[in-house]
């Protein structure tokens, strides 16, 4: 068995939609298709932050072992020992599909009691994975987001009234301008043509500037010019990190030109919804600022371990086996095909 996972020859067989294939694998009885993990595995491959920073990890582990033991050993990186689009690593193929079996079970577990994260608490922790990491977050797609934001704030609700209050608070002061749910802001596109037709950027700017001045000075209550546009996070980020931060940014009130391709657009934030610090917030901001968030095996978390050692959970031979015997604090997981063989 190569390190590296192709989906090619049998694995391409997933995608054919024929309905025949087995699963990746089944927790309690819900499968995780084939095309579910495929598609994971393509989000966070196309994510180039988070690959960089997984395959630095990997590679320091592999020098690690290597000095400690005198032999050579390949690391597990994210393409494996395969290269390009649509090739992955056996053990960072396995890394992934252990994360879906333990949001299943996780999900599966809060369901049969009845019990569900708030959309403040999912907000919360969108936020919080945003602020830990702006740029990984930011080339996600919005379902890969909303997904692990969902995880985030299961994980929050199993575990209950976390630990680590003042490093919480330290968190939630230190990235207060991600924690909110909707902003609302007036926008006003300027465009200033030059000679030529084309867009002169430099006299568009100028009166930009001036119009966010005026708009500046407007009470908020009574503030006029331009379009008024009601945003959740999600949907500002879907016009680009630089705008998204900028609006970000702004506090109610203030008012700032920014540029866009056809000149510029004034914006004026008339209000946001916080999301303000609460032990429930808290408990969000633990998940993901202490314990890794979404992509961070729960190792150490006793809770999520015995929902993982309760389940009934099956793999496809083809990624390899589960295994509830590895020592705490670690949690059951996928032991990958290559391990499995060795």
């Amino acid at each position: 068995m190569t390190a590296a996972l192709a989906l090619s020859g049998a694995l391409a067989g997933g995608l054919s939609g024929c309905g025949t294939a087995p699963p990746a694998a089944t927790v309690n009885g819900q499968a995780i298709s084939i095309q579910q993990l495929n598609a994971r595995l393509a989000t966070w491959a196309a994510n180039q932050p988070y690959v960089t920073e997984f395959d630095l990890q990997m590679q320091q582990q592999a020098a690690q072992q290597a000095s400690q033991t005198g032999n050579s050993v390949p690391a597990n990186t994210v393409s494996g020992n395969g290269t390009g689009s649509g090739v992955y690593g056996m053990y960072w193929a396995s890394l992934q599909l252990s994360a879906m079996i333990t949001a299943t079970a996780v999900r599966q577990h809060l369901a049969a009691r009845g019990l569900n994260p708030s959309a403040e608490e999912v907000a919360a922790a969108w936020a919080a994975e945003a602020g830990a990491n702006p740029a990984l977050w930011a080339q996600l797609t919005p379902a890969a987001r909303s997904e692990a934001a969902n995880y985030d704030a299961d994980h929050a609700l199993v575990d209950g009234q976390l630990t680590s209050a003042s490093s919480d608070k330290s968190f939630y002061s230190a990235h207060r301008s991600y924690f909110w749910s909707q902003v609302c802001y007036l926008a006003s596109d300027v465009t200033v043509t030059g000679a030529g037709g084309t867009v002169d950027m430099a006299a568009s700017r100028a009166q930009a500037d001036k119009l966010a001045r005026s708009m500046a000075r407007q009470p908020v209550a009574t503030a006029t010019g331009g379009s008024r546009v009601c945003l959740s996070p999600e949907q500002l980020l879907a016009h680009g990190t630089g705008y998204y931060d900028a609006v970000r940014a702004l506090g109610v009130g203030q008012a700032a030109a920014l540029r866009r391709s056809y000149g510029y657009q004034v914006v004026k934030v008339v209000s946001r919804t916080v999301i303000p610090y609460s032990p429930v917030i808290a408990d969000d901001i633990e998940v993901v600022a202490l314990h890794g968030g979404a992509e961070a095996p729960p190792t150490g978390d006793k809770k999520v371990i015995a929902i993982l050692k309760a389940a009934k959970v099956a793999v496809n031979p083809t990624y390899g086996i589960w295994d509830t015997s590895v020592p705490a604090p670690y949690a059951p997981e996928v032991l990958s095909a290559n391990q499995a063989i060795k």
